[in-house]
Parts: structure tokens; sequence; C-alpha cells
């Protein structure tokens, strides 16, 4: 079973184009509000509350994808994080230590 990880949101509009139209992410550092650059994207945890302002006028235009793991559980996910990095710095280690 897949299981959505993060959320990406790729804007394809500049900003100029639209009124309105922020994508809004309830972080744990508050509210944020974001209407980056066309070519910009934004990732964000798919378990963050998140919605859109209204566009008043112009035309807002993204793309909108995600990231699925197949490890529903995240405290799995973060210890096989730590995990990977851990082999990552051992594997750095190796190639050094052979120079």
């Amino acid at each position: 079973m897949l299981h959505s990880e993060m959320f990406i949101t790729l804007f394809l509009s500049e900003p100029e184009e639209y009124e309105g139209g922020e994508l809004v992410i309830q972080t744990e550092f508050g509210e944020r509000r974001v209407k980056p650059n066309a070519g910009d994207a934004v990732i964000y945890p798919s378990s963050s509350l998140h919605k859109v302002t209204p566009v008043t006028s112009g035309v807002r235009l993204v793309a909108i994808t995600w990231i699925q793991s197949l490890v529903a559980d995240t405290h799995m996910r973060e210890i096989l994080f730590e995990l990977d990095l851990n082999i990552q710095q051992l594997s750095e280690n190796e190639s050094i230590s052979r120079e």
C-alpha cells in the first residue's frame, strides 16, 4: 500500500499574471503564504493543512503531484531515513580511508 508523503506544487504562471491564488500552508511555525515565480516548486508534507486563496483576476496555472512511500508508519520512515544517512556516512568514510 502506498502512502503519500509529500505534496509538490509547481507554479506555471508568473505571480503578476493573477490576483489572489496564494498557496497557504499551515506549519508548526504558523501559516505560510506563498506565490512564487513560474518554474518554482513548493514541497510540503502531505499531513500539512493547506488551501489556495481565491483567484480574483487573471489565470493561475500550477502542476500538482506527490511523492509516495511504501512504508505507511511515520516512525518507521524516520528510522529508515536515519539508517540510510548512517549507511551513506559509513560509505563516505570507507572511500576516504581507501584513498
